[in-house]
C-alpha cells in the first residue's frame, strides 16, 4: 500500500502541467502587486504567447492568462473606486454588509455598501443610538477620508488590509436611519448566536461554525497568535470535510430510505452529489475565508473527479484551485490566509504518502510537528513572531477539534428549536479559550522573529519539502543542514549599532510622533505616538510595540515624552506594561528645565531647557532633547510653538544641526523664520498624519525649511524615517500601491 502511495505521488510530481503555470502565475500576480499593475498584463500576453506554442499545457497556460488578466483589469478597478481625499456625504444610502459590536471604548464597526455607486466603506458608529443588522438599509451622514494606513518597517499593514478587502474608504457613519423597513434573511440558528452572551466563547463558536470572525477583539487575536491556535477557527479542508462527509451521510439516508431509488440510483453518485450540495451551501457561509475557498473548491474539484470517474491528481487539484481562487479573488495574494492554507496543504500532500503504514497516533504525531516545522518561516514572515506553545498545543487540539467541531454543527442545526446545545458549546469554548490565554501570557509561547524576508521564507519551506523527499541519508543531511542554518540566520537578533554609532527610526504613528534608538546596548524612545481618546487606536501597542520586539529589545533605558498630549504620550501606558522603563524625562518623569544629561555606548543625550514660563501652553513647555552620536548633532523638538523657540534662540549661540524634528508637526505657529534661519540642517523631519485635519506640515513652513537647504522628510509622505549614525545613511519602507489614495 505505500509503495503504490508513493508511486501515484511520484507520478503527481512528474505531472506538472498545472503545477508550473499555477506558480508562475501567483509569482507574477505578487510581483505586480507590488511594483506595477501593468505587469500582469505583461504576464497575461505572455500566457497567451506561450499557450500558441506548445499543447502540452495549453488549458493551463490559458488558464493562468485569464487570471492574470482579469487580476490586472479588477484590481484596475478597485484602485480606481478608492476615495483620494476627505469628503462628507449627507444622507447616502447603503447596505449593511457585516457589524462589529462596540468592544470597550471602541464604536460599533459597520462594513456597507453604497447603493449609488458600490463602493465598500468601513465605518466607525461613534456615539450610535442603535446599531443595525447585515443587509439592513440605511440613510446616513458619512465622513470619509482615503483607506491607507501607517506605513513602517514591521507591524501590520493595515492600509494593505484595506485594499485586500476592496475598502474604498474609512470613516464614521452618524445619523443612522432605516431607508426602509428593517428585514433581514438571517436564519433561527443564525439569530441563537447573536443572543448567546457575548464574550470570546461567542466569538470563537461564530468563526468556527460561520466563518465571522467580526468580534475577535486585539486580546483575542494576539492570545490566538501567541498559542498558533488561529487557524483553528478559519474554515479549513477538516471544516469542510466534515460538512461533505455529513451531507454525504444524508445523501446515503436518502438512497437507502425513499422507495425505489436503490433500484433505479447507484449510491455513489447520490452521495457524491448531496456532499457537493453540502460543500457548496457551506461555502456560502464562509466564502469570505480564503482558506475556506482553498478547501471548498479543492473539496469541488475531486468530488467532480469522482463523480464523473476520472483519475485524481492531488497536484493537478491543488494547482487548479489555487488559480481558481487568484481568479475569484486575486487581492487574497496579498493576505497571510492564501499563503498559509495553501502551503499546508501542499506539505500535507507531500508528506502524507511517507507517512502511510505508521498508524494513526503515529500519523497524528508527525503530521502536526512537520506542520509546525515547515510552516514556521512563513508564519514569520507574515506575523514576525512563531508560537513555540502552539507546536504541543496542536497536538492536543486538532484531535479535539475533530470531536468539538461537529458537535458545534449539529447544536447549530438544533438551534432553530432548541438553543441549549449551543450555549453549551460557546461556555465550552470558552473554557478553553480561558486556558489559552495562561499559556499564551508566558515569556515563552512566541519568538520574536525580525524582518524576515518572504523570498527568504519562500526558500525556506522548499528546502524543508525537498528534505521531506529525499531517499538518501546523506543528501538528507545536507538538505537538513542547510534549513537548520537558515533557520538560526533567521533567529539571529539583528545586529546593533557598533559602540559610538546608532540607529534613529521616526515611526509612521498618524498624527502624532514616536521617536526609537537604538545603541550598541541600549534603547531610547521619545515619545511613544498617539492613543485616540477613545482607545480604539494605540500605536504604542500596535506600532511601537512590534517595532521594539522586531529588533530584540527588552527594556526601555531612557523614556522621554515631550509633553503629555496623547498624540505624543498616548502610546506609553501599553509600552509600559510590556517593557520594563529604567529612566523617564518629560511628562511624569524627570523635569527636563533641569538640564538632563544622559551617556551610554558612546551616545549622549541632553535636555535643553526653553525657559518655561507659567502661562505658556504644554506645547511650548515641551522637552527638547539633543542627541549627540559621534560628529553628529540632531535636536528632537516636540510640539514647542515661537515662544519656546525664541528662548532657546536667546539661550544658544551653536544651532547647528544635522537633523531636526519640525517643531509641531509643522504647525504655522512653529518654526518661526528666525529658528528656521538660525539653523543649518540636512535633515528636516516631520510626523504627521495623513489628511489630518489641521493640514499639517503647512505649505510655508515646508519651503521655509527647504529655502535654508535642508531636505524634509515627511512620515505622511512615505512612511517612517530610519536614520544609521553617524553614517547619516536614511531609509524609508517599500512604497506600495495601497499605501497612496
Amino acid at each position: 500500500m505505500l509503495g503504490t502511495a508513493q508511486r501515484q505521488f511520484a507520478a503527481d510530481w512528474r505531472s506538472t502541467d498545472f503545477l508550473i503555470p499555477a506558480l508562475a502565475c501567483a509569482g507574477a500576480l505578487l510581483v505586480a502587486f507590488l511594483t506595477d499593475l501593468r505587469a500582469a498584463l505583461v504576464a497575461c500576453l505572455l500566457f497567451l504567447v506561450a499557450a500558441l506554442s506548445t499543447r502540452a499545457w495549453r488549458g493551463a497556460l490559458l488558464l493562468a492568462a485569464l487570471v492574470a488578466g482579469h487580476a490586472a483589469f479588477t484590481l484596475h478597478e478597485r484602485l480606481e473606486l478608492r476615495i483620494t481625499e476627505p469628503l462628507t456625504l449627507n444622507q447616502r444610502v447603503v447596505e449593511v454588509i457585516s457589524v462589529r459590536p462596540s468592544a470597550g471604548r471602541s464604536p460599533a464597526r459597520l462594513r456597507v455598501r453604497d447603493r449609488v455607486d458600490g463602493r465598500e466603506y468601513l465605518l466607525g458608529a461613534w456615539d450610535a443610538k442603535w446599531i443595525p443588522q447585515p443587509r439592513q438599509c440605511l440613510s446616513a451622514q458619512l465622513r470619509l477620508r482615503p483607506p491607507v494606513g501607517t506605513n513602517n518597517f514591521q507591524g501590520f499593514d493595515y492600509g494593505r488590509w484595506l485594499f485586500t478587502e476592496g475598502i474604498a474608504a474609512t470613516g464614521s457613519i452618524r445619523d443612522m436611519q432605516p431607508c426602509e423597513p428593517a428585514s433581514t434573511t438571517l436564519t433561527a440558528a443564525e439569530s441563537a448566536l447573536d443572543q448567546l452572551p457575548a464574550g470570546p466563547g461567542r466569538a470563537l463558536l461564530k468563526a468556527l461554525l460561520t466563518a465571522d470572525r467580526s468580534e475577535f477583539d486585539a486580546p483575542l487575536w494576539e492570545t490566538l497568535a501567541r498559542t498558533g491556535t488561529s487557524h483553528l477557527f478559519a474554515i479549513s479542508g477538516l471544516h469542510v470535510g466534515l460538512v461533505a462527509a455529513m451531507a454525504g451521510g444524508v445523501g446515503y439516508l436518502l438512497w437507502m430510505t425513499m422507495p425505489g431509488l436503490p433500484l433505479h440510483r447507484r449510491r455513489k453518485p447520490v452521495v457524491l452529489l448531496t456532499s457537493i450540495v453540502g460543500v457548496v451551501a457551506y461555502m456560502g457561509v464562509a466564502a469570505g475565508q480564503v482558506s475556506a475557498q482553498r478547501a471548498g473548491l479543492s473539496a469541488l474539484l475531486v468530488l467532480g473527479l469522482l463523480l464523473g470517474g476520472r483519475r485524481i491528481s492531488a497536484l493537478r487539484v491543488w494547482s487548479l484551485a489555487l488559480m481558481l481562487v487568484l481568479l475569484w479573488n486575486p487581492s487574497a495574494l496579498l493576505g497571510p490566509a492564501l499563503g498559509l492554507s495553501f502551503t499546508a496543504s501542499l506539505i500535507l500532500l507531500v508528506a502524507l504518502p511517507r507517512l502511510q503504514g505508521l498508524g494513526f497516533p503515529r500519523q497524528l504525531l508527525l503530521v502536526q510537528l512537520i506542520l509546525g516545522i515547515g510552516m514556521a518561516p512563513l508564519v514569520a514572515a507574515y506575523f514576525g513572531q512563531w508560537s513555540a506553545a502552539g507546536l504541543g498545543l496542536n497536538l492536543v487540539l486538532v484531535p479535539a477539534l475533530a470531536i468539538v467541531l461537529p458537535l458545534s454543527l449539529v447544536a447549530f442545526a438544533l438551534a432553530n428549536f432548541w438553543n441549549a446545545p449551543l450555549q453549551w458549546m460557546a461556555e465550552l469554548l470558552g473554557a478553553g479559550y480561558a486556558g489559552l490565554q495562561t499559556i499564551g501570557a508566558q515569556s515563552w509561547a512566541a519568538l520574536p522573529i525580525r524582518d524576515l524576508a518572504f523570498p527568504y521564507a519562500l526558500a525556506m519551506v522548499v528546502l524543508f519539502l525537498l528534505l521531506t523527499q529525499m531517499r538518501s541519508y546523506h543528501h538528507a543531511m545536507i538538505v537538513a543542514g542547510l534549513w537548520l542554518a537558515a533557520g538560526v540566520m533567521a533567529l539571529w537578533p539583528a545586529a546593533a549599532p557598533e559602540f559610538g554609532a546608532a540607529r534613529l527610526w521616526m515611526l509612521d504613528v498618524g498624527q502624532g510622533q514616536a521617536v526609537v534608538m537604538q545603541t550598541h546596548r541600549h534603547w531610547v524612545l521619545v515619545d511613544a505616538g498617539p492613543r485616540s481618546p477613545r482607545g480604539s487606536f494605540d500605536a504604542g501597542a500596535m506600532i511601537v510595540q512590534p517595532h521594539l520586539q522586531a529588533f530584540g529589545a527588552q527594556q526601555i533605558d531612557l523614556l522621554v515624552l515631550t509633553h503629555g498630549d496623547l498624540d505624543h504620550a498616548g502610546g506609553a501606558g501599553a509600552l509600559e506594561q510590556t517593557f520594563p522603563v529604567l529612566e523617564r524625562w518629560g511628562f511624569a518623569g524627570k523635569d527636563c528645565e533641569q538640564g538632563l544629561s544622559w551617556a551610554a555606548d558612546g551616545v549622549v543625550l541632553r535636555s535643553w531647557p526653553v525657559g518655561a514660563r507659567p502661562e505658556w501652553t504644554d506645547n511650548n513647555r515641551s522637552c527638547v532633547v539633543e542627541i549627540l552620536v559621534g560628529p553628529r548633532r540632531l535636536l528632537l523638538t516636540g510640539d514647542i510653538e515661537e515662544s519656546a523657540e525664541q528662548g532657546l534662540l536667546a539661550r544658544t549661540e551653536d544651532l547647528s544641526f544635522d537633523v531636526v524634528t519640525v517643531p509641531h508637526h509643522g504647525s504655522a505657529s512653529s518654526s518661526s523664520a528666525a529658528w528656521v534661519q538660525r539653523q543649518r540642517v540636512s535633515y528636516a523631519l516631520i510626523s504627521a498624519g495623513r489628511f489630518n485635519r489641521w493640514g499639517f506640515p503647512v505649505p510655508e513652513v515646508r519651503q521655509r525649511w527647504q529655502l535654508a537647504g535642508a531636505e524634509v522628510l515627511n512620515t505622511a509622505e512615505g512612511g517612517a524615517i530610519a536614520l544609521e549614525l553617524p553614517r547619516m545613511q536614511v531609509r524609508r519602507p517599500p512604497d506600495r500601491l495601497w499605501h497612496s489614495p
